[in-house]
């Protein structure tokens, strides 16, 4: 039982004893009293109810709020999630490809390298068998470019180009495989130059008297004769090759190892010659006029006979001193140059030389 029924309870229990209006009128006051308790009760309860439903309502707003934001959100995001995964998609789809055609060209470089490969075994089969060796430029001229095989197709040629005897062969295989001479196969050159200088240097020294130190041909065989004569045709056509390179621009950083070489006769003039390693080198009959020698520090046994060596442009103390003590001018000696060499031309040429090497 509540505040307001035991109000009315009372109300009425006052009402069924009054005796007089003042007890009538108290009852009342009662009976107004609890309906009015209860219109507050009925007030509160329905101000509650509109506050909760206000607070759901709120709540509710909220939720939607965030619904909306999370929407709109995810609007927003939503290009900027499709063009991830279209970059994703393509950045795959590239490496793919590249992967493809990468695996691709591994296969191709050896399916290439392969066919090489059995070009070369061929090749070396066939100049095995072949007495007069016709094909050996033209095949090996195909592999002079190779990246694998480029060293040893020059090497092969150099080992054909000593072995012939034959002069028109070796003109045209050399012309095939070594023509232009530049700076890619000149250390090629050089050693075609050594090897044929080596065995020409050893039916020379053969050849000579062992106390008068002369040259006597009749000391060697027929086979050793021609064979020396082959030989010696194939340094003189060998020489001017080398002339244009040096001749021309040097790269960076190469260095010009001349050791043991054997130069017979051409026109060097105007040759950078600097910095070159002549140990042992034969300069002979070559016509250095403007030549570079200067920076050559390696030249011990070097020999410049016939070779107006005074007309270079320039030339290292240490060797200048050398070749004035080793090969002076010899008014008997044909000297190669482009005009007459007389002693003036000597002594001039000493003092000018002289004058650039010491000026620093």
């Amino acid at each position: 039982m509540n505040d307001t029924e035991r109000l009315r309870e009372i109300a009425t229990s006052i009402l069924e004893k009054a005796h007089d209006n003042t007890m009538a009128s108290k009852a009342g006051e009662l009976l107004k009293l609890a309906a009015e308790i209860e219109n507050q009760r009925a007030e509160a309860r329905k101000l509650a109810a509109e506050e909760q439903k206000i607070n759901l309502e709120v709540k509710d707003s909220r939720q939607r709020g965030k619904s909306d934001d999370r929407k709109t959100y995810i609007a927003l995001l939503a290009p900027v999630f499709t063009t991830v995964v279209l970059a994703g998609t393509l950045v795959v789809q590239s490496y793919q490809f590249d992967r493809s055609e990468k695996d691709k060209q591994i296969e191709a470089r050896r399916q290439a390298g392969a066919a090489e490969d059995l070009r070369w075994t061929e090749a070396i089969k066939l100049l095995a068998q072949s007495e007069k060796l016709s094909p050996a430029g033209v095949l090996l001229k195909s592999f002079a470019k190779s990246d694998r095989y480029s060293a040893q197709a020059y090497k092969t040629a150099v080992q054909i180009l000593v072995k012939t005897d034959d002069p028109q062969l070796f003109v045209n295989l050399f012309g095939s495989v070594f023509d232009p001479v530049d700076w890619n196969n000149l250390s090629q050159v050089v050693d075609l130059n050594r090897i044929v200088d080596s065995r020409w240097k050893s039916l020379t020294y053969r050849s000579l008297y062992a106390k008068k130190q002369t040259g006597d041909v009749k000391k060697l065989t027929q086979a050793e004769k021609q064979e020396l004569e082959h030989l010696s045709t194939k340094l003189q056509f060998i020489a001017p090759k080398f002339a244009p390179v040096l001749k021309g621009l040097r790269p960076v950083g190469a260095k010009l190892d001349l050791r043991s070489v054997d130069l017979w006769t051409g026109d060097f003039q105007g040759a950078d010659l600097s910095g070159a390693n002549l140990s042992e080198a034969d300069l002979t009959a070559l016509d250095l006029k403007g030549a570079n020698l200067t920076g050559i520090t390696e030249y011990q046994g070097a020999a410049f006979v016939g070779t107006a060596w005074w007309e270079a442009s320039g030339i290292g103390q240490g060797l200048l001193e050398y070749l004035v003590k080793t090969y002076p001018f010899d008014p008997r000696v044909d000297y190669a140059s482009s005009q007459p060499i007389a002693k003036p031309d000597y002594d001039a040429g000493i003092a000018r030389l002289r004058k650039l090497a010491s000026s620093p």
